[in-house]
């Protein structure tokens, strides 16, 4: 019998590192990269980006949770999800019902909150690879995203690995969490 999916889910403010981190513990696990912008673009065609819009994010957690439900349900071996947690009572509610549906399939779900330091992330932000995914890149929008959500905090009702990649290389992350989640 197949064993169930694990579920990675990498969480952290924008410009951390985590698809960076998530391609290279793809690389060293073979599993499939479910990064954030993947269910934001769609929904971004047609909705205006605005943190006050609830109908448009619900939308995104409905894709997400209903792929990943799949994908635990078919046995895929493993998924690597990337996305910012703002440590809201709605965002905790969503990551319970994943929980549930990947355990229900004998699947785990593992998370890993990506840090570093705020002048070194407010660098990262301007990467010009970031433009090629439609993320932040600029500080504004970061701005009001620390203003209205704790998107630092850790999730509280589950275990989480926290690693501070400030001077931490990706490749070096990702043996981390391929430790973490053996």
């Amino acid at each position: 019998m197949k064993r169930g999916t694990k579920v990675v889910v990498l969480y952290g403010p924008p410009g951390v590192g985590k698809l960076t981190v998530a391609s290279e513990l793809a690389k060293l696990t073979g599993y499939r990269v479910f990064h954030n912008q993947l269910t934001l673009d769609p929904v971004l065609a047609i909705f205006d980006f605005d943190l006050r819009k609830k109908e448009a994010f619900k939308l995104v957690d409905k894709y997400r949770l209903e792929i990943l439900k799949v994908a635990a349900h078919e046995r895929v071996p493993g998924v690597i999800m990337t996305t910012l947690y703002g440590g809201t009572k709605g965002e905790d509610a969503w990551f319970k019902k994943l929980m549930h549906v990947v355990r229900n399939q004998k699947g785990k779900v593992y998370f890993i909150r990506i840090s570093c330091d705020i002048n070194e992330l407010k660098r990262r932000i301007p990467n010009a690879e970031r433009r090629r995914y439609r993320k932040l890149v600029t500080l504004k929008p970061l701005d009001q995203l620390m203003k209205r959500f704790d998107i630092f905090s850790t999730i509280g009702f589950e275990r989480t690995l926290i690693i501070d990649n400030t001077r931490l290389p990706p490749k070096a992350v990702a043996r981390e969490i391929k430790r973490y989640i053996a």
